[in-house]
């Protein structure tokens, strides 16, 4: 069971199932009232920590926000699986 301290964290390449996992990580935030981090991996070298946050996470994060739920964005380059390990890890 999630506790305040908690935070979901949702991966998201912004396709049809990527969608579908933020809607379920939605729906869990929702139901539990805990932080979520939206994540997204590139592989371009113009993305990572510090670069600017794509129009569609920054969408998600407002959607989130716009429910009343605490959201951030992430945004790193590199392999996604290694990526996503990583940020989970932390």
């Amino acid at each position: 069971m999630l506790g305040p301290s908690d935070r979901i964290l949702v991966a998201t390449d912004f396709s049809a199932d990527g969608d579908k996992a933020f809607a379920c990580a939605r729906d869990l935030a929702q139901r539990f009232g805990v932080e979520t981090l939206v994540l997204h991996v590139s592989r371009d070298a113009g993305v990572g920590p510090g670069a600017p946050i794509p129009g569609r996470l920054e969408a998600c994060i407002d959607a989130l926000r716009d429910r009343g739920l605490t959201a951030r964005g992430l945004v790193r380059r590199g392999d996604p699986a290694a990526a996503i390990l990583e940020v989970a890890t932390r």
